[in-house]
């Protein structure tokens, strides 16, 4: 079922997931079913959809390399504002001046900067750890 699942999601050509894993809840009638996914095949199968997740993000910025873009700017960091257009693409446009709260109309200049997957799966054991002190 994940083989067919991977495929789907590859073939649909979406520009990014959200992965959450099922965490077993005590109680639930999830969690009295037979045949549970081990939690090392669980662990693999998230880091499989993260990275798809990266390369389809990638496909999507570069996509968009060179058109003109409208972004909303959010903040200024090193000389940078820094904001995101409409259709969520992260732009940096080199500046000495803030212009934050600003529309600016610019290139779309493709760069690298979707490998959140360390940063997402430290999150994902942040929610279990969690989780599993609530039961």
């Amino acid at each position: 079922e994940f083989a067919e699942t991977y495929q789907f999601i590859q073939k649909l050509g979406f520009n990014q997931l959200h992965v959450f894993p099922y965490s077993m809840r005590e109680g639930t009638v999830a969690s009295k079913m037979e045949n549970q996914i081990d939690p090392k095949i669980k662990s693999s199968r998230v880091d499989a959809l993260l990275a798809l997740s990266n390369q389809l993000w990638d496909a999507y910025c570069k996509s968009h390399n060179g058109q003109k873009v409208d972004v909303l700017v959010e903040q200024f960091k090193e000389e940078y504002n820094i904001g995101h257009t409409s259709n969520y693409l992260e732009v940096k446009i080199k500046s000495k001046t803030p212009l934050i709260g600003e529309i600016v109309n610019t290139e779309y200049k493709y760069w690298l900067n979707r490998d959140k997957t360390k940063k997402v799966r430290r999150c994902l054991k942040k929610i279990d750890i969690i989780s599993k002190e609530l039961i």
